[in-house]
């Protein structure tokens, strides 16, 4: 199925860009614009809808992660507080950018699976 825009797996109500979290949702949203140029008009509704939600993902993911930080900022338990800073930077890679690691990736499909 490459070249094709599949948001979901065949089965399951798992969102996933050609079945792998490794695909950052900026890429997504980048091919999204590219089929926007080129689908019958029918489908634009789709692809527009598409593209915001994949946007409020991100933002999403961002507010994330900027409240993790402030968290941190006023943790006095040093571990936890570097448990927060960690949150923080991965909430702000994915799911905008691809996740490179099991941590990367489970946090990126629980945005996705939550917002969607």
């Amino acid at each position: 199925m490459a070249g094709k825009l599949n948001f979901f797996t065949a089965g399951t109500n798992l969102p996933l860009a050609d079945g792998n979290v490794k695909t950052s949702k900026m890429v997504l949203i980048e091919k999204i614009e590219e089929y926007e140029r080129t689908c019958a008009k029918e489908k634009d509704d789709f692809y527009a809808s598409a593209k915001v939600c994949l946007k409020a993902v991100i933002k999403h993911a961002e507010n994330y992660s900027a409240f993790a930080e402030k968290l941190a900022e006023s943790e006095k338990d040093e571990k936890r507080k570097e448990e927060l800073i960690k949150i923080a930077k991965t909430c702000k890679k994915v799911p905008a950018k691809p996740a490179e690691s099991f941590f990367e990736a489970v946090q990126s499909v629980h945005f996705l699976t939550y917002c969607l």
